[in-house]
Order: C-alpha cells, then sequence, then structure tokens
C-alpha cells in the first residue's frame, strides 16, 4: 500500500533576480513500512524535498504537483489541518538538533508536549510515555534527567532526544534528514543503527536522506539519486549501485575514498567531479549535468532526458546514454 506518493513536485522561491526552482518534478512512492533513500550533493534539492513534505518550506515557496500522504494531498491542506498531520503522522529528526530543540524548555517538557498534543494523554502519562521514549534511546532518566535543557547535552546526545520525540509520537513516516550531521563516526554508527531499530520495531515507513551512499546501502531498500533538483536515477539499491547508469551516479562513487569500497586500499587520491551544481536561476532545458558529464554528446545540450526504464521496470535513470554495468 502506497504511503507516500509524490506526484510531479516542484518548488520555487521568486527572488529579486528571478524565479530560482529548487526542486523540478519530483516523483516518487514510498509504500507503508518500507525504507527508501535521497542522496545526492549539497544543494541538489534533498533537505528541500522533506520540507515540501512537512509543509515547512521558506515562506516565499511557491510548491506545485501533489504531495499525497495517506490518501490526502498535502499541499491542499491548511495550516491548522497539516499540524494534525505533522508530528502526529509524519515525523522529522532534523540535520541539527540544536536549532530543531527549544533553547529555553527541557527536554522532558519538548517530548512530553508533543505526546499530549498529538496523542491526548494526560500530563502522569506522557511524562511515563517520555521516560520510556527516553531510555529507549539510551538516555536513561536516572543519569539523564527530562529537566535538562538542551545546551546542557552533546550533539549526539541532542540528536537522540529528536528520536525519542519522534518514537514517543509513533507515527507511520519517518523522515531523517543527514540525521549524523557534524557529529564523529562512532557516534554516527549509533544514531543510524537507532532510526533504523526504532524504524524496524514500530513498522514505521523510513526515508532517509543524505549524502553518504554506504548508509543508504545498508539501509534502504530503495533509492533516489538527486541532481539539480531533480531525480537523475532510481530504482531498487542494489541494482542501482551494481549499474551506475547516470555518470552523476558513477561519479558519487568513484569520488568516495577507495577504502570505503576495498577495506584493504591504502592512499589512494579521491576523483572530484568536475564543475559546480548549475544556479537554480540558470538552469536550461537540456541537461543539468552536461557541463560536467565526460559522456556527453550534441544531444545532451540540446534536449532534456527523462527518467527512462532500464534492464528491470523498477530502475529509471534520466540519460540519453546510460552508462553499461559496472561489471561489464
Amino acid at each position: 500500500m502506497t504511503l507516500l506518493a509524490l506526484e510531479g513536485l516542484t518548488v520555487d522561491i521568486p527572488t529579486a533576480d528571478g524565479v530560482a526552482r529548487i526542486l523540478d518534478g519530483i516523483d516518487l512512492a514510498l509504500d507503508a513500512g518500507e525504507w527508501q533513500g535521497i542522496v545526492g550533493e549539497s544543494g541538489c534539492g534533498k533537505s528541500m524535498t522533506a520540507l515540501a513534505v512537512m509543509g515547512l518550506l521558506p515562506e516565499r515557496a511557491i510548491a506545485g504537483g501533489r504531495i499525497v500522504f495517506d490518501g490526502r494531498d498535502l499541499l491542499t491542506l491548511d495550516e491548522p489541518a497539516m499540524c494534525r498531520v505533522r508530528g502526529a503522522e509524519i515525523g522529522m529528526i532534523f540535520q541539527e538538533p540544536m536549532t530543531a530543540l527549544n533553547p529555553v524548555k527541557t527536554i522532558g517538557r519538548q517530548i512530553a508536549e508533543g505526546l499530549r498534543r498529538t496523542r491526548g494523554i494526560g500530563r502522569a502519562e506522557a511524562e511515563a510515555e517520555t521516560r520510556r521514549a527516553m531510555g529507549r534511546v539510551g538516555l536513561d532518566p536516572a543519569r539523564f534527567s527530562p529537566d535538562l535543557y538542551p545546551h546542557q547535552l552533546s550533539g549526539g546526545q541532542r540528536q537522540r532526544v529528536m528520536i525519542a520525540m519522534v518514537l514517543a509520537r509513533r507515527p507511520k513516516l519517518l523522515i531523517a534528514d543527514e540525521p549524523t550531521t557534524a557529529l564523529d563516526v562512532t557516534v554516527q554508527a549509533e544514531i543510524l543503527k537507532l532510526v533504523a531499530e526504532i524504524a524496524d520495531e514500530t513498522g514505521m515507513a523510513l526515508l532517509l536522506i543524505t549524502h553518504d551512499l554506504g548508509v543508504v546501502a545498508a539501509i534502504a531498500e530503495a533509492v533516489h539519486v538527486m541532481y539539480a533538483g531533480r531525480i537523475v536515477e532510481t530504482g531498487p539499491t542494489d541494482a542501482v549501485f551494481a549499474h551506475l547508469a547516470h555518470p552523476y551516479v558513477r561519479g558519487l562513487f568513484e569520488a568516495l575514498p577507495k577504502e570505503v569500497i576495498d577495506p584493504g586500499a591504502r592512499g589512494s587520491s579521491l576523483t572530484a567531479i568536475p564543475g559546480r551544481v548549475p544556479d537554480p536561476l540558470e538552469r536550461s532545458p537540456a541537461c543539468a549535468f552536461a557541463d560536467r558529464c565526460a559522456f556527453v554528446e550534441a544531444r545532451c545540450r540540446a534536449e532534456r532526458p527523462r527518467l527512462e526504464r532500464l534492464d528491470r521496470a523498477d530502475h529509471r535513470a534520466a540519460c540519453f546514454y546510460p552508462r553499461p554495468a559496472v561489471s561489464d
């Protein structure tokens, strides 16, 4: 059963120099209980996609298309109706919990407030649920009092508070937007493991937004690779990562430290993708990756490729000349 469907989603932001198209026709479908990933460079539109789903776009942003969640088009809901969806049915873990948490309220109060608002329970029950949620995410209330404030916790501990807030509300969908940003490697692994465990235990659908290809390979059943506001390759994670049909996706893999792919490799240099992501105000009707692509042809500079099926019905790439599988 499809829980979330983005249909031709666009996001435009008017500026003094013109309208910047941040998202340009995003299509994806996520089933109940399914785990998917969105990957790409900074500025490709990953986080804007999440904010559009949550109804948290910048004030001047204009969204088009449809965001259908559990049978409702979220773009048609007014703010009071969206508030009833946000948190209760769709939870989100933000990149930087220090900016997402209220600095003048205790962590216990912030977790409990969401519980009382979305589940309609009393103060005592909310406090008990808060303690249970904190314990589940590794913040034992005996050591980490609910009366602590966000600034009294480390970055990893604040991220656990965010996860506890989501866990306590039991949403149908969890969006994790770069949940390990600015955390050290050990804490990153712990947080990602915790997110996966919580989603697995509760049966929540998971949409993981990250630049880390390794994390997506380990967690997501399907992956959508974004570039310049569009999805350029999509499909089952194993098929996408085995094929690397789009030159951009192949470039992302070649830019990885070699020891990530081969633990025995040492001291190898990194391969950078030349050029830069095009400015949203300068998007052309041709392939957005043409100026950075080593395999560009004249057609790429004249037309925009559509997502086309490859060797299997659910694996698609937006490229006129998709590359052969890596093993070829």
